[in-house]
């Protein structure tokens, strides 16, 4: 409901248009996902000079674009295109704006999406190795662990499945097990 922030505050644009595509993603609605990932497309093309933040900045809008391609492919049950945009924003994140910040200069840990996509492809413990590297950094970080106790499930180990969902909820206001897994 903001509006738009408008030419002079490129970065500002860009994170506004990445909460519309969230929200989009969120209602589901596929077709306006989309245009929004390719409007931030667009957008990276004409953010002007930034000085000595352009790398950064630059990261920025290429992971808020990869994440939204991600959530979509993820909505639209295309695994494998959901997995390399994941990866790729996960690895631009890692690379590119790692340091440690407080609060982080991006909002979660991409590579949870990742994870999360890769159990959706049916590589269990590619997602649980994923899930695992984000709790490294990110410690009790709630899907993660909801992501790790959907991994025990599908592999037929319930008790560890219960450990892993008993973490997460006691991390998480409400029940993690609740979010759509396109989410993640």
């Amino acid at each position: 409901a903001l509006p738009d922030p408008g030419d002079e505050l490129p970065l500002a644009r860009a994170a506004w248009r990445y909460a519309h595509g969230e929200s989009a993603a969120r209602r589901g609605d596929t077709a306006k996902l989309r245009a929004v990932a390719e409007q931030l497309a667009r957008d990276r093309a004409s953010l002007g000079d930034l000085g000595g933040f352009a790398g950064k900045a630059l990261a920025l809008v290429d992971i808020e674009r990869l994440v939204l391609e991600g959530r979509l492919a993820m909505l639209e049950h295309r695994w494998p295109a959901a997995v390399a945009s994941y990866r790729q924003a996960a690895d631009l994140q890692r690379t590119a704006l790692d340091e440690i910040a407080d609060p982080p200069i991006w909002w979660y840990p991409v590579q949870r999406s990742l994870a999360a996509a890769l159990l959706a492809d049916g590589r269990t413990a590619d997602a649980a190795q994923a899930a695992r590297r984000v709790l490294v950094r990110w410690v009790g970080d709630p899907l993660s662990e909801r992501i790790l106790a959907d991994v025990a499930t599908v592999n037929g180990r319930d008790a560890e499945a219960r450990d892993w969902l008993e973490a997460a909820r006691g991390h998480w206001s409400g029940d993690p097990a609740a979010l759509p897994f396109a989410l993640l």
